[in-house]
């Protein structure tokens, strides 16, 4: 029998961060995720991080707010997963007026306060930013938000709540959860038999929320979520700017067009209403074409079908309103805490740039439970591998360090695992030492490491959440481990 004070149902963005924040805070945790950590919503994202624009105009200025607050705290923390990444938006097209998008970033600008982004600016038609573009497209507005590899941050926040004494467990799909008087008793059958006892549950599952908290309660929730699909496609680089395109649609929608991993561009996303198995979600052929029509409605040389080498679908659990444009629907989140009996604290909602500050507002509601709750650290705590001050200099480093990586592998790894690349590479002094290359330029020590360190245990796990090598293997056949 384990006694813990928190069991963490859900091993998604939000899951991974509460645990995290609990853990740092003095609290003994276990996370527990029935597939893989990231496996659903938290891996199918447009993977930026950002205040969100569009719900400047809807009025939602506190969101924003405390998006953008987070953006920066996350540019500082975690700097080898969250990139600064300039964005294009023509504003000539649509009814969207150059003054009005000049006004929303000249407040969104503001919002930041004194970030450490580059404040918005007009951009002509002579400009080589709107060369890829169609004539038609006179005027457009740059500014910036960030890039951030979602899935890694899930894992990220999963080693920092492991390095506080937190216990992670994927792949755990046969457990059940029971009320007893003042605690809750969860028993795991498989893949091995384990009894836990805790103060209290979260319930961080995302689009099964609901769910959860009616089965391991046995009542009718009176709370409901929105589940929002949203589809992405992956092309080959149509584009030689390095920047992502803010794409306006005529319905109100916006797509984006964002630089992904050097050689493809990701175009997304839909955000259309869904209703069926989340794991299950998607992309139709209506999204596919609706895509690809609004990229050609803007860019000189857009892509078709015969060009897509990937694309991808989320599900995303927004709290229900009375909004029939999915786009619309409010990305605030809830923090509902039941009390009756053993509590249970269930998470609705949520957006991957503002994990860290709900992970802190949902701990401190459970203050009343935990007396020796210590005071929050994450505003100002690098997430693992996170603790560099300088970019440059690190690289530098890394280059004399590891001479014989060679150089975009050597990059990978900066970018995959910061300082932790001290760990991967411990006692590495020739590419021999690496093992054999197992696909792509994944060696079979990195293998290894991620299975031992990362929780890796699937071969999908390792190519398309831990390294994102997946579309280089597209074309392998099996891979042999």
């Amino acid at each position: 029998m384990i006694k813990v004070d928190l069991v963490v149902l859900g091993g998604g963005i939000n899951g991974t961060a509460i645990a995290r924040e609990a853990a740092e805070r003095g609290l003994s945790v276990v996370l527990l995720e029935t597939h893989d950590l990231a496996s659903a919503t938290s891996s199918a994202s447009s993977k930026l991080i950002h205040g969100g624009l569009r719900y400047l105009a809807q009025g939602h200025l506190h969101l924003v707010r405390e998006s953008l607050q987070e953006r920066e705290r996350l540019l500082r923390h975690a700097p080898h997963l969250v990139k600064p990444l300039s964005f294009v938006m023509p504003t000539n097209q649509y009814d969207v007026k150059d003054w009005q998008v000049g006004v929303g970033l000249w407040l969104y600008d503001h919002l930041a306060n004194r970030g450490t982004l580059h404040k918005s600016v007009r951009v002509a038609r002579k400009d080589k930013l709107l060369q890829p573009l169609l004539p038609t497209v006179t005027s457009a507005r740059r500014y910036q938000d960030c890039w951030g590899d979602d899935a890694r941050l899930v894992i990220s926040n999963a080693l920092a709540a492991q390095a506080r004494g937190a216990t992670i467990y994927n792949y755990v799909s046969d457990y059940q959860i029971k009320r007893q008087d003042t605690h809750w008793q969860i028993t795991i059958a498989a893949p091995n038999t384990l009894q836990i006892q805790a103060k209290l549950v979260v319930n961080a599952t995302g689009p099964w929320a609901i769910q959860a908290l009616e089965q391991v309660t046995g009542n009718t929730s009176p709370y409901r979520l929105s589940w929002v699909k949203g589809s992405h496609l992956v092309v080959p680089r149509f584009y030689e700017q390095d920047v992502a395109y803010t794409l306006p649609q005529s319905d109100g929608r916006i797509v984006f067009v964002i630089p992904y991993l050097e050689r493809y561009c990701m175009i997304g996303t839909t955000d259309i209403h869904y209703h069926a198995d989340p794991r299950q979600a998607h992309l139709d052929r209506q999204e596919q074409d609706y895509l690809l029509t609004a990229v050609s409605r803007y860019f000189q040389q857009a892509p078709h079908a015969s060009q897509i080498l990937w694309h991808f679908s989320g599900v995303r659990a927004l709290v229900a309103d009375k909004q029939d444009n999915p786009s619309k629907t409010s990305r605030e989140y809830q923090l509902v805490l039941d009390t009756q009996a053993a509590p249970i604290l269930s998470v609705f909602g949520g957006k991957l740039t503002t994990h860290r500050s709900l992970a802190e507002k949902a701990v401190n509601q459970c203050k009343s439970f935990f007396p020796q709750l210590q005071a929050s650290i994450s505003a100002c705590t690098p997430l693992p591998g996170g603790d560099i001050q300088d970019w440059l200099h690190f690289e530098a480093q890394c280059i004399e360090q590891y001479p014989f990586i060679p150089r975009p592998t050597l990059q990978r790894y900066m970018h995959t695992y910061g300082t932790r690349i001290q760990h991967l590479l411990h006692c590495k002094y020739r590419l021999e030492d690496l093992g054999a290359i197992v696909t792509a330029d994944l060696y079979q020590h990195e293998v290894d490491f991620l299975r031992k360190t990362e929780w890796a245990k699937t071969d999908e796990d390792i190519l398309w959440r831990r390294t994102k090598l997946g579309l280089s293997c597209l074309m392998s056949p099996s891979l042999p481990f």
